[in-house]
């Protein structure tokens, strides 16, 4: 954001300079219009400069005194050497053709083959991709289910025994025996509005849990043939709904709730009801109101880990990934932030991939989509992106190839066949997984 305004500045410069020099503007009242025009601009942008760096600081003193989260060194070293490979998307090994589609948020691994969902452009093209190590296959989209004639967005896939559910924009769908079917209550219908979501989903005790977006915090959890509403204690003004749903080391089920008016909250399933834990101060959490999106849960070391979005997007010894420890909550790897990190707005991703912290992230710019992960000594290093280790955007260039594409994340991590898998968006292009394998494997 901070190098975005710096080049607007330069060419309001450079324009008022080329006018003068053509003769354009001259020394009258237009020129004097102009310069104080481009003067004002500055000034803005001065201030919005400012204001983020006084945030930042107080991000800074507030993690500073939380004290850096605590991990064991993990026991294997040298995870991260290796090489990435694209290995669908752009038609490669017969998958779906790249300059169209958006994203491949959607990864589950059943059995010992990867499942994709996509989203795409225009209605009744959301589509599920199943992949064996060798030929991609779609498995579902309008030809093969009519209801998704109006489909657009795979949002979520979620394995279990034999059974894939997917969360396909307001409805889940199960995969059972080769044949696709809605997860809906006897009469076919579901408890909620048309405009909601089924963006969150995971499973608990064999039985679909799914979290809404588009509203208040809402969960319903599919048991005896209904979905059953499991939403006391949630907010249900100032939220946009449930981003993340995940369920703990220590069996609880966690929800990440996104804010439009203040930090994102974390909230906790205790009995019949769900409590605040994180967001806001809440145990020492973070304070941010502008870390309103919970992207992400892992369970690492026993703690319960969390990512954010970043915001204001400045330089700082600040971060958007908090650990849960004995009921308080921890930055982790603040004190040594990556300073490209000021131009990462989005931590989507996260995993304990080989015994080690992972993350991904991206956003706007384009171009910046990275995964990284935390070194034994409290530093994060990327390993993906910016072309290490053979990944995408070597120089910057933009992974979805377009011109137009403004923002490119990692929106998922996965692991499968012992590699470790990202899904990306979110441009036209994007909907790429890549494969990283690594030397010791």
């Amino acid at each position: 954001m901070v190098r975005k305004r710096a080049k607007l500045a330069l060419f309001c410069g450079i324009a008022v300079l080329a006018m003068v020099i053509l003769g354009v503007v001259g020394s009258g009242p237009v020129y004097d219009k102009v310069v104080d025009l481009r003067y004002r601009f500055q000034l803005l942008e001065r201030r919005v400069g400012s204001l983020g760096e006084v945030q930042s600081a107080a991000l800074v003193r507030h993690q500073a005194a939380r004290g850096d989260a605590r991990f064991d060194a993990p026991s294997v070293t040298g995870q991260d050497s290796g090489n990435w490979a694209l290995i669908g998307g752009n038609g490669i090994a017969g998958s779906w053709p790249g300059g169209h589609f958006i994203k491949t948020k959607a990864l589950a691994v059943l059995g010992d083959d990867l499942y994709v969902g996509l989203l795409a452009p225009e209605r009744g093209e959301a589509a599920i991709w199943h992949f064996d190590g060798t030929v991609w296959t779609r498995i579902a989209d309008a030809d093969r289910i009519p209801e998704w004639r109006t489909a657009t967005y795979v949002q979520s896939l979620r394995a279990d025994r034999d059974r894939l559910y997917a969360g396909v924009d307001n409805r889940v769908w199960q995969l059972s025996d080769g044949l696709w079917s809605p997860v809906t209550d006897a009469d076919g219908s579901v408890p909620w509005p048309d405009h909601a979501n089924t963006y969150a989903l995971t499973i608990v005790d064999g039985e679909p849990v799914v979290g809404l977006t588009g509203g208040a915090a809402r969960v319903f959890r599919h048991v005896d043939g209904r979905w059953a509403e499991m939403s006391e204690g949630l907010p249900q003004s100032f939220a946009d709904g449930i981003y993340e749903l995940h369920q703990h080391d220590d069996g609880q089920l966690y929800a990440g709730v996104m804010s439009i008016a203040g930090p994102g909250l974390v909230y906790r399933r205790d009995g019949d009801h769900w409590l605040l834990i994180g967001g806001g101060g809440v145990q020492g959490s973070w304070l941010s109101p502008g870390s309103n999106y919970p992207l992400s849960f892992s369970s690492y070391q026993g703690q319960l880990v969390v990512t954010l979005n970043r915001n204001p997007q400045v330089a700082g010894n600040f971060v958007s990934i908090w650990a849960l420890r004995e009921d308080q909550w921890h930055p982790v790897g603040a004190p040594r932030t990556p300073g490209s990190w000021a131009e990462t707005d989005n931590f989507n991703a996260s995993l304990v991939y080989r015994n080690r912290l992972v993350v991904g992230a991206g956003g706007r710019p384009a171009s910046n989509a990275g995964v990284w992960v935390f070194d034994a000594d409290g530093q994060w290093r990327e390993f993906g992106g910016h072309g290490v280790n053979g990944s995408w955007s070597a120089d910057r260039a933009r992974m979805s190839g377009s011109r137009h594409a403004t923002a490119e994340y990692v929106y998922r991590l996965i692991e499968w066949r012992g590699l470790l898998v990202a899904g990306f968006g979110d441009a036209t292009g994007a909907a790429q997984v890549w494969a990283f394998t690594p030397d010791n494997k």
